[in-house]
């Protein structure tokens, strides 16, 4: 018997439930992680591919333009399209990394506890756009699909489709940093930041029924 009256052997269940506990949230920890990493990765090599190719098609463009007085026309199609792709998955990939654009000198002036959650509802401002983005993402890729580039006639989904691939990244990318803030400072920043986009938007929708005349 144990000194609180129960078996002993009812106090080491409890202790391996509650160690159960921690390996099962360690493990699921560690498969998010990876699949981040892989997302990464993938993103990185495909940015890699996209500059290489970008650069070949400048360079025989060059070439043909100034050597053979024949213009390649199909190379600011290929161009565009790798443009889009760098620009997403490379915006997303910066954010993951630590390296997106900001401006934080405020939040650094700021107390410890205020700047975390300044950087709490900026996490939150990011993801709202994502869902944005999202939103709207199924009608821009049925406009995209009826447009053609002007030069090989290739459905303009090739170009636009990097827009909600590198915003869905993005959204990941946002949700794990979130994940790293703590509970109080999330939720804080999570409702300053709901408030922030309720006001811009119906800000929005006021100047489009004349409400308001902003221009």
């Amino acid at each position: 018997m144990g000194s609180d009256g129960m078996p002993a052997g009812t106090v080491v269940s409890r202790g391996t439930e509650v160690a159960g506990d921690d390996v099962a949230s360690s493990d699921g920890h560690v498969v998010w992680r990876r699949t981040l990493a892989i997302f990464v990765h993938l993103a990185e090599a495909m940015i890699v591919t996209a500059i290489i190719a970008e650069m070949a098609a400048t360079i025989v463009s060059i070439v043909s333009r100034h050597f053979f007085n024949s213009p390649l026309t199909w190379t600011d199609d290929l161009s565009s399209i790798c443009l889009n792709l760098i620009a997403f998955l490379g915006g997303a990939v910066a954010v993951q990394r630590g390296r997106g654009m900001s401006l934080d000198l405020f939040v650094q002036k700021m107390p410890e506890r205020w700047s975390e959650i300044a950087r709490a509802a900026g996490i939150w401002v990011g993801i709202i756009y994502v869902v944005r983005v999202l939103m709207t993402t199924p009608e821009f890729l049925k406009q995209a699909q009826i447009s053609r580039t002007p030069n090989l006639r290739l459905p303009t989904t090739y170009s636009a489709v990097w827009v909600p691939v590198g915003c869905v990244r993005l959204g990941a990318f946002l949700i794990d940093r979130l994940l790293r803030v703590r509970s109080r400072e999330v939720l804080i920043g999570g409702a300053a930041a709901v408030i922030g986009a309720a006001v811009v938007l119906g800000i929005g929708k006021l100047n489009e029924q004349g409400v308001l005349a902003i221009p």
